[in-house]
């Protein structure tokens, strides 16, 4: 995600979200370090590239940020 998007999403708390037809509206916040440490790994089984992707962007942390609704 780049930079200027999780910013937004950081500045901006409420965000929307569209599955299909279905709209929701959620509440977003970046990961607490245990839920990084888990969901990166989640992230990696999904996304194998996610943890070359991190070490490319060091020293910057990739966000990983929670959506819930």
């Amino acid at each position: 995600m780049p930079r200027a998007r999780y910013g937004n999403l950081t500045a901006h708390l409420e965000a929307g979200l569209q599955v299909g037809s279905d709209v929701l509206a959620a509440q977003v916040r970046a990961a607490t370090p245990a839920e990084r440490e888990t969901y990166g790994e989640a992230m990696t089984a999904l996304w194998p590239l996610f943890d070359d992707y991190q070490a490319t962007a060091r020293p910057w942390e990739v966000p990983l940020v929670i959506i819930e609704g």
